[in-house]
């Protein structure tokens, strides 16, 4: 993927999370945000094809301010851990989650 698709794809990431969180319909969310409908479903549909397609996908790294990380999963689930959690404690939550969905 090359960094424009990759780029688009963390923004489109950022906004179908933000969805996930509002507890807002799709359209509505849109339409609060300015965002084509049409365009929201293909990136959702996009997102969540590539995402079926690898267990695990890379995300940008971020300079954390707090002390916890969430991390939201598609279909809504929620994981919070302290952000010196080893990363392989991480793996194997990730994993167990996974295999379960």
């Amino acid at each position: 993927m090359n960094h424009k698709n990759h780029t688009k794809s963390i923004l489109w990431q950022e906004r179908i999370t933000g969805w996930q969180e509002s507890g807002m319909s799709q359209s509505q969310y849109c339409r609060e945000n300015d965002l084509p409908l049409g365009t929201f479903y293909y990136w959702k549909r996009r997102l969540s094809l590539k995402q079926s397609k690898n267990k695990f996908i890379q995300v940008p790294v971020f300079n954390f301010k707090g002390e916890q990380v969430k991390l939201i999963i598609p279909g809504g689930i929620k994981i919070i851990f302290q952000k010196d959690t080893e990363l392989k404690t991480i793996n194997t939550i990730l994993e167990a989650v996974c295999s379960t969905h």
